[in-house]
């Protein structure tokens, strides 16, 4: 037991003197992606005091820096008592109109504002080429931050959202695929209760003229069906007149009456 005290005291000692498990040093990679002292925040006085659990730790701590920048994020040793976060940037697939503001939107549900420093490490082709997609301000599409108490997380800029990234995905490709994109100017997302419905704007062939409204339910199978009655009324999406409201959700009939 003696010796057991003896050599706990040394350990302190040692501690106490050359610090030799605090936290010596964080850099990133690249070079100043987020401020250190943000870096720093994320850690507890124990792992700063504690630098080997961070081993066990880093998991969560990557976590909790990816709701600070566009990206996945890895905590790696570079040293006794030294870490390097590496940031990799997250490419949005979606940029998103909603309640006034512009997000970017990717493939795993982050969203986060394009007017942030933080996006120049986007690509800037990709940037403005991407869908662009308006969600109705009647949907609660932010999701709340799970742990409120956390000072931390409150402060975030990446957001998760209610709406799975794959059915967006989905009703945008099937409206490609039916040539539909070429003729429209602005998608958008609604909800009536537990079902979806996609709201395809057509580009009004006179600059000043209104434009028509194509209204479909969220189940894509479908659209093929909408598409050929589009094609037997008018011929095709392309000859839609001017001001029509075409409300196609309904399983069995389509109701067309111009736009007041």
């Amino acid at each position: 037991m003696l010796l057991f005290c003896f050599v706990l005291g040394a350990l302190v000692h040692l501690e106490v003197v050359f610090r030799t498990l605090r936290l010596r040093d964080i850099s990133q990679s690249p070079e100043e992606v987020l401020a250190e002292e943000k870096l720093l925040a994320c850690f507890s006085s124990f792992e700063k005091n504690c630098s080997p659990l961070i081993f066990v730790t880093r998991y969560r701590l990557c976590k909790k820096l990816e709701q600070f920048y566009p990206s996945e994020v890895k905590l790696v040793s570079i040293g006794w008592n030294k870490w390097c976060f590496c940031f990799e940037t997250i490419k949005p697939v979606f940029r998103v109109t909603y309640r006034g503001k512009e997000y970017y939107l990717n493939d795993n549900n982050k969203l986060w504002p394009v007017d942030i420093k933080e996006n120049k490490n986007i690509d800037g082709e990709i940037a403005f080429n991407i869908p662009k997609l308006i969600i109705s301000s009647d949907i609660e599409f932010i999701l709340s931050c799970d742990n409120k108490e956390d000072e931390f997380l409150e402060k975030r800029i990446i957001l998760d959202t209610s709406i799975d990234v794959s059915k967006l995905k989905l009703w945008y490709n099937k409206a490609n695929e039916l040539g539909w994109l070429k003729f429209t100017c602005a998608c958008c997302v609604q909800r009536d209760r537990q079902h979806f419905f996609v709201k395809f704007y057509l580009t009004p062939t006179d600059q000043n003229g209104q434009k028509s409204v194509l209204v479909l339910n969220d189940d894509i199978s479908t659209w093929n069906t909408k598409d050929l009655a589009i094609k037997k009324l008018w011929g095709g999406i392309d000859r839609v007149p001017q001001g029509m409201s075409i409300e196609a959700q309904f399983d069995d009939k389509i109701l067309v009456r111009p736009i007041m």
